[in-house]
């Protein structure tokens, strides 16, 4: 049976696994050191376990980046790892994933794992995305007939002229569609191991499909000088932008010297007969390519030799175990090889060494000095030693590729390993030239189309291009004062049957992007336009930017996976999808839609500008959309008038003098921008403050909470527990101790404005991120600029769907900044004091969750016993004793109440009923003598006797001016006496002086007097009953009805309710059900839960 697409999310998450747990376990023991799974699992909001599953790795990374992966790893990395971690929650929660959802999914896989060198695993992933995408792909073709034939783009060209397609056929794999297979991937380490398609695995094939470039051509030429004559330079390094051709070449080196004769390779015979070489010599390679080798791994090779580092690959790779001893002891020791190479070189001689993504291996040493491949340092160091010793040899010829995107160089680490790289290979390296925009247009050309076949066939493409130049000519200012020069000319021939002026689109806007890769990214996305229009049987001349078919998602896709989120529905509402503006625009008039002119101008809009959101000089003029859009025999008129109705209509689409662009934001979105920067920190920091004390109201388990105070005075000083919420500016930086949250925790505690504060002991703090409050800052300078534009919607004339959009935006960032807010608010600031003789200091606590404020502090508090809200006798009595609290035989109870608010040494309880509560427990307790205390109404100093003393039963406790806390010896020698005196003999438990249920009371006379016993309410409910688990809302609304409902509206009533769940299962719980309760009870926050086996 058929996997589904959740079945093979969980598959590759398995694979995923096995990848990045590696690198993650060995940065966080770099960072962390030995116990690191423990400090980390306490960053975590879940508990990992022992066996840690994908969800752990990638939550460890998330909550640990900045502390660990940021120097390691860059910000596409880090986004990566965002989407893995909701991938891997929907896939728990067992949500439904389409396709294109899959492949993206194992996409973000793979190039994370390449990311961390985790090549082979990123390899088994990539086999799987692309069984995905065959499978999409075959379901497409089965139901695209219909589509493709309503969609296809309508042209009227001049008759006579051939179509393109009756000029040039696409080669095979690309006409059939079955080109993303391979998806143009030159891949290195797949040749290297023959794991390649013969595209790129066959040398003879490989030639065939490659146009040499200048660049190409000397690089080639270099290496046979040097390999072959030894004159050559010894090092070139391959600099270019992400995509730029780096490992084709070095596909073309590793080729040219694969042992095939030279007379078999298309198109570089010529260059071995020019240099005057009959024959090429037996070259020993070298191939390292950094994302397949892990530096924290030891490689075991085919014949047992243990390679720790780089050189010792290589030494293995050019000369077995005779060239491995040559470095043995530097690779063992991750140092240097230095002069060993040298004779490593003469042994192996002629060499050729290819080093691809070493800034990708060289990265992950950065700060780790334990690790098999040696230091961060070392790589230089042997960088150095390697072009050095290339340099001595007359015959080794080393290539090194070297990033120039960030997309490629990753965070802190990579830029530092860029820098050193580059200080290291400049002493030696040759000069290399990428390939030209002319060059690319052959290289795709060549790529995608068989050649022409035939001169008559020649001489239609030049008829038709030559009528598109006198059509430039004619239309005069209509187009761009360039497309009627014969330089253009030549360009449309060398391009043909692609126009121009789509590939300057794309080697020119669409290059800026990061990921869009100059050569591949075009290759992918004009193999899949020509497959598109070769079934839907185009009959234009040329292929326009305004004939790509956008409506069909294997091109859109090509596209819209560079841009921001947003532009999928973009294309489809206001581009070209089924029901889109301007399908609608070309339906509803007929001389547009015999042309499909809006749909071809909103297509070459929509290519010339949709990279550029955010650079000057944005959009397309009138010349350059009729450009990209006309053929010969149509009328400039038509895409005038398609594109001034569009421009009434599009959504998305903008206008700015006389340039057009689209943009996924409304015009207006330009107005909050520049209102946001008008604001000042201080309207900020009060807008912040404002928020705060509106929404943080809960009081979770304090008194009273202080939001945003301005100074000490506003705090009142009173013995309760009281949260104190910092303002914005007084922020606080992990492991500060002078941060502004401390000094001004510092204010608060010593001061309540005109003079000292005496419940010092009540106050704890939560202050902002010093951080994070930027972030926040920002979120709240775009709340209000949409706000003060939804304010003013009247004033500034704005229409209906704008309002809709300040409105919603304007709700979007006021819950950003509620989040932000939750975000930002993370520190909780404890004073603490360890004795009465030392210094007061303040604990730092991170608050996590999505609760307000006061309720995380308060979580945090209970956590680290920093807030007491029941408090033991027991405990109470070691204090009393331990300090001791005593003042002589006994303590007032206010007395008792004011030392536990005042003093930082004692714990810090809610309030004074929290330790009335312990008192009256002490004193009622059986075992009072040895446990507990005794209770007083007063002491007669004149008989040194307590008045009201009771012991040994309930009571209730007040903290008036006179009620004391007795010791239990002196207690119990008072209650003896007096038992004695009244002649009844030894004293009984629960029986004292002033007991209200004795008969009789002592008064402070002498004399006897009766009392009536008082009555003694109950002051807990407890109760437990066994629930139907099939009708468990019905039977808990009832009990809340007629049970909790009575209790919980009397005065001062506090209900808690816990649910305490068993079920057995004799055959066993599933795995997926196990996962998916686990998650749900981490989820509903669970104190306790879990599976055994009976």
């Amino acid at each position: 049976m058929a996997k589904s697409n959740r079945e093979k999310i969980g598959d590759a998450i398995i694979l995923f696994k096995s990848g990045i747990k590696p690198f993650v376990e060995r940065e966080l023991q770099a960072h962390y050191g030995d116990d690191w799974k423990k400090q980390v699992t306490e960053s975590l909001r879940f508990d990992p376990g022992n066996d840690w599953d994908t969800w752990a790795y990638l939550s460890a990374m998330w909550e640990n980046w900045n502390q660990v992966f940021r120097n390691t790893l860059g910000h596409v990395e880090r986004s990566i790892v965002s989407e893995l971690r909701d991938v891997r929650n929907r896939w728990a929660h067992e949500k439904p994933f389409s396709s294109d959802d899959t492949y993206r999914a194992m996409d973000s896989m793979e190039r994370l794992l390449e990311a961390v060198s985790a090549g082979d695993v990123a390899l088994a992933v990539n086999q799987q995305k692309m069984e995905v995408m065959r499978l999409k792909l075959a379901e497409q073709t089965r139901h695209d007939a219909k589509r493709r034939a309503a969609g296809a783009t309508e042209g009227n060209p001049a008759s006579g002229l051939p179509s393109w397609r009756d000029v040039i056929e696409p080669h095979v794999d690309v006409a059939s569609g079955n080109y993303q297979q391979a998806e143009f991937a030159a891949d290195l380490h797949q040749v290297f191991t023959n794991r390649a398609t013969d595209e790129y695995g066959d040398p003879i094939e490989f030639f065939r499909r490659t146009y040499i470039t200048q660049g190409l051509r000397d690089l080639l030429t270099n290496s046979l000088k040097r390999l072959v004559q030894g004159k050559g330079d010894p090092v070139v390094a391959l600099q270019t932008n992400f995509g730029g051709g780096k490992t084709h070449s070095m596909l073309a080196l590793y080729h040219l010297f694969s042992g095939t004769p030279a007379s078999q390779l298309p198109n570089v015979d010529e260059l071995i007969s020019a240099l005057g070489i009959e024959e090429l010599p037996t070259v020993k390679r070298s191939v390292l390519v950094g994302q397949y080798l892990s530096p924290g791994e030891v490689h075991k090779m085919p014949d047992g030799t243990k390679v720790h580092t780089l050189w010792g690959e290589m030494a293995w790779q050019l000369a077995g175990k005779e060239g491995y001893k040559l470095v043995k002891q530097a690779d063992e020791s991750g140092t240097n090889p230095g002069r060993s190479l040298i004779k490593l070189f003469d042994m192996a001689g002629p060499c050729l060494i290819l080093i691809d993504e070493w800034i990708a291996y060289a990265r992950q040493l950065y700060e780790k000095h334990d690790l098999p491949a040696g230091s961060f340092d070392t790589q230089f160091t042997f960088a150095q030693a390697l072009t050095e010793a290339a340099a001595d040899s007359k015959n080794t010829f080393v290539v090194v590729s070297i990033p120039s995107s960030d997309i490629e160089l990753g965070g802190t680490a990579g830029k530092e390993a860029l820098t050193r790289m580059e200080n290291v290979v400049a002493r030696k390296e040759a000069t290399w030239q990428p390939a030209s925009s002319e060059e690319g247009f052959e290289i795709v050309r060549r790529r995608l189309f068989k050649p022409i076949g035939s001169d008559d066939l020649f001489r239609q493409r030049d008829t038709v291009v030559r009528a598109f130049i006198e059509t430039y000519r004619a239309g005069g200012k209509d187009f761009p004062s360039e497309a009627s020069t014969a330089d253009y000319e030549k360009r449309m021939k060398a391009a043909y049957p692609i126009h121009p002026d789509l590939f300057d689109r794309l080697y020119t806007e669409w290059s800026t992007l990061d990921r869009f890769q100059r050569t591949r990214g075009v290759l992918r996305l004009m193999a899949a336009v020509i497959h598109e229009l070769w079934e839907q049987g185009d009959q234009n001349l040329m292929i326009l930017p305004g004939m790509l078919p956008l409506h069909q998602p294997a091109v859109t896709k090509e596209l819209v996976r560079y841009l921001e989120p947003s532009w999928p529905v973009i294309v489809e509402t206001d581009v070209d999808g089924p029901d889109s503006t301007p399908l609608t625009i070309d339906r509803e008039n007929s001389n547009l839609g015999r042309f499909s002119a809006a749909r071809r101008v909103a297509r070459t809009v929509f290519l010339g500008t949709a990279p550029m959101r955010g650079t000057a000089n944005r959009g397309k003029d009138i010349r350059q959309i009729n450009l990209g859009c006309v053929q010969p025999g149509e009328s400039t008129a038509t895409f005038g008038d398609a594109l001034r109705r569009l421009q009434n209509k599009a959504r998305y689409l903008h206008t700015d003098g006389e340039r057009t662009y689209y943009d996924p934001a409304q015009n207006i979105s330009r107005d909050a921008e520049s209102r946001k920067d008008d604001f000042s920190i201080e309207s900020v920091h009060e807008r912040i403050s404002k928020l705060i004390k509106n929404t943080e109201r809960d009081k979770a388990e304090f008194e009273k909470l202080h939001p945003c105070p301005s100074s000490p005075s506003e705090v009142v000083d009173e013995p309760s527990a009281r949260l104190v919420i910092f303002q914005p500016s007084e922020t606080h930086t992990s492991n500060s101790t002078d941060s502004a949250a401390i000094k001004q925790a510092d204010a608060f505690l010593n001061s309540r404005g005109s003079g000292p504060r005496i419940y010092r002991n009540m106050l704890v703090f939560v202050a902002p991120d010093h951080t994070r409050i930027t972030e926040l800052e920002d979120a709240v300078r775009w709340s209000m600029a949409w706000e003060a534009i939804y304010s003013k919607r009247e004033e500034l004339d704005l229409n209906q769907s704008q309002i809709r959009t300040a409105d919603a935006k304007r709700k979007e960032w006021e819950g950003v900044v509620g989040q932000r807010i939750s975000e930002t608010y993370c520190w909780l600031i404890v004073p603490t004091q360890l004795k009465s003789s030392e210094p007061v200091s303040h604990e730092a606590f991170r608050l996590r969750g999505s609760d307000s404020i006061a309720e995380r502090a308060s979580k945090k508090l209970a956590d680290q016993g920093a807030l007491v809200t029941v408090y033991g006798s027991n405990l109470l009595k070691m204090v009393l004793d331990g300090i001791p609290l005593w003042r002589g035989n006994h303590v007032l109870v206010k007395q008792l109440c004011e030392d536990f608010a005042q003093y930082l040494y004692l714990p810090r309880l809610r309030n004074d009923r929290v330790l009335l509560a312990s008192i009256q427990q002490g004193i009622s307790m059986l075992l009072w003598e040895d446990d507990g205390f005794a209770y007083a109404q007063d002491f007669d100093a004149d008989r040194n006797r307590y008045v009201g003393l009771c012991a040994g039963r309930s009571t209730q406790v007040s903290a008036d001016h006179t009620s004391l806390v007795v010791k239990a010896e002196v207690a119990a020698a008072q209650l003896a006496t007096a038992t004695t005196a009244g002649g009844t003999g030894p004293a009984t438990t629960g029986r004292s002086v002033g007991d209200p249920d004795s008969a009789t009371t002592t008064t402070s006379g002498g004399d006897t007097t009766s009392i009536e016993p008082v009555q003694v309410k109950p002051t807990r409910f407890y109760g437990s009953v066994t629930l139907d688990a099939t009708r468990l809302g019905r039977d808990a609304g009832r009990i809340s009805e007629e049970v909790l409902s009575h209790l919980a509206s009397l005065q001062g009533a506090r209900a808690e309710v816990t649910l305490d769940i068993e079920v057995r299962i004799p055959d066993g719980v599933p795995d997926n059900v196990v996962r998916t309760v686990t998650e749900n009870c981490r989820t509903l926050k669970f104190d306790n839960q879990g599976f055994e086996v009976e």
